[in-house]
């Protein structure tokens, strides 16, 4: 159900709506999103599962404290299947250091230096401020009849 009428919108028609539909039938499926990993030696958390490529072909995997260990060699879609579980699996060349907005070039410990530029607090605070004492002047005039 949609807080608006999907009718009287032109939310079917923007470039999000099917990524929009995906998100919802798959959250209606229960299924678990695809995990993110780099070819190579990819670890997937059934015990005992079979590992399929994109094209249906079966990927040789061994079994490792109750994971499923397999070897990427290029990048595509990987479906491991235990029983009725399946989980997906995109392998891609991205590298998440690139990806990762919330990175920082400052070192973990180290404080943030403020530059206040010699007012003590953020130019912000001032403006508020300044906002409040003109709303109580105006305020202050309206009620006293002074008019300019």
């Amino acid at each position: 159900m949609l807080t608006f009428d999907l009718g009287s919108s032109n939310f079917a028609l923007q470039s999000g709506f099917p990524i929009f539909m995906e998100n919802v039938l798959a959250w209606l499926s229960r299924e678990q999103l695809a995990l993110g990993r780099s070819p190579g030696i990819v670890e997937v958390p059934l015990a005992h599962a079979q590992i399929q490529s994109s094209g249906g072909k079966i990927i040789p995997s061994e079994q490792q404290l109750g994971k499923t260990v397999f070897s990427v060699n290029e990048p595509g879609l990987y479906t491991a299947t235990q029983g009725d579980t399946r989980l997906h699996i995109a392998a891609n060349l991205v590298n998440p250091d690139l990806s990762n907005i919330n990175r920082s070039v400052l070192k973990a410990g180290a404080p943030a230096k403020r530059h206040n530029g010699g007012l003590g607090r953020e130019l912000w605070f001032y403006m508020l401020l300044f906002a409040i004492v003109l709303i109580g002047l105006e305020w202050f005039t309206y009620n006293r009849g002074i008019t300019l």
